[in-house]
């Protein structure tokens, strides 16, 4: 996704140069975006392609901090959810949820 493209921007320095083709369509999709500032060779020059990424553009660093906020929150809710217990466990502890207890022993 350009948006990992993007965070793998923020993690190295600035100038950097691009010759992967899928990495450079992604840096297309950024500059339009106006995330990033870049230079950008023509589409469908010569075959090796270079493209040089100068910086990141201001709403490319508000991405960078909305997407780093939401990985946290989701972060701290999966670690939510793996310390959460269930209190009950098996069906006659379900059915005791269901009726009072006295009720729940005369019936069975």
């Amino acid at each position: 996704m350009p948006v990992e493209l993007l965070q793998t921007f923020s993690r190295k320095t600035l100038p950097m140069t691009i010759t992967n083709m899928a990495s450079m369509d992604k840096l297309r999709i950024l500059q339009a975006a106006g995330h990033v500032i870049a230079q950008l060779p023509d589409v469908g020059g010569a075959k090796l392609q270079v493209a040089r990424v100068l910086a990141i553009a201001e709403l490319g660093q508000e991405m960078l901090r909305i997407t780093q906020t939401a990985v946290s929150y989701r972060r701290s809710r999966f670690l939510a959810l793996l310390a959460w217990q269930p209190s009950f466990h098996g069906w006659a502890d379900c059915t005791s949820l269901l009726m009072p207890a006295p009720a729940y022993n005369r019936f069975w």
